[in-house]
């Protein structure tokens, strides 16, 4: 059983009363936002992605990419939901921790789980930067602050509540099994909020680096500069 199909059950309602077994609380959109096969594809560019940040350098501006195209279908699906109100607690849920694992595992913005580090130290930041890096930036930020409105609203009321009474409750796993809109609701409230306020942040100060970048060398020398790096989101020439 992989880790998406445990937090399912996870997320099922206690039923004390009931000996038939656990309770199906999957939605009509649930195979479309992380059936088997998209967790399968998740899964193994997470593995990939591993092998070429530790091993194989060459490799990864393409896991970069396959990494961001990932992360971006993820974040579209989440807000196309959120957006057209088709979109369940439990359905948000899932997607968000799945959306995050990318985040803590394998997508780097500016490389530090790449071997460059390992072999170069601080140096190592020289081969990133560029359209990819800025863009995994845009999206990391953009998931920080749903995530933010997820745990502060969409555990209330934002999104829809299952129909079936027995899965109405949605639980996540923080070594425990907890109530969405419970206090977890609160921690998770303020780590996101933190995590939104730093990329922001982040986001605004390399737009200002940009600019000064621009004014100091120009263009075509900051593109001459980006064609160097292993960022992502472009072919190396």
């Amino acid at each position: 059983m992989d880790s998406s199909a445990l937090m399912l059950g996870l997320l099922q309602r206690d039923n004390a009363s009931s000996s038939t077994g656990p309770v199906d609380c999957t939605t009509e959109y649930s195979a479309d936002y992380y059936g088997f096969g998209v967790r399968l594809g998740v899964y193994f560019a997470w593995l990939s992605s591993y092998f070429a940040n530790t091993l194989l350098p060459g490799e990864i501006s393409g896991s970069l990419d396959t990494n961001t195209i990932f992360l971006l279908a993820l974040l579209i699906s989440l807000f196309q939901g959120t957006h057209t109100h088709k979109l369940y607690q439990v359905d948000g849920l899932v997607v968000l921790h799945l959306a995050s694992g990318f985040l803590f595992s394998c997508l780097s913005v500016w490389g530090y789980r790449t071997l460059h580090y390992q072999r170069e130290g601080a140096k190592g930041i020289r081969n990133f930067g560029g359209v990819g890096t800025h863009f995994r930036l845009v999206l990391i930020a953009a998931i920080a602050i749903y995530g933010a409105w997820f745990w502060m609203e969409g555990v209330e009321d934002g999104l829809k509540i299952a129909d079936k009474l027995e899965c109405q409750q949605v639980y996540t796993w923080f070594f425990h099994k907890w109530p969405i809109n419970g206090g977890i609701s609160i921690f998770y409230s303020v780590l996101t909020t933190l995590t939104s306020i730093y990329y922001s942040l982040m986001f605004m100060t390399a737009v200002l680096a940009i600019g000064y970048a621009f004014s100091t060398s120009g263009w075509k020398k900051w593109q001459t500069k980006m064609k160097k790096v292993e960022t992502g989101l472009h072919v190396d020439e």
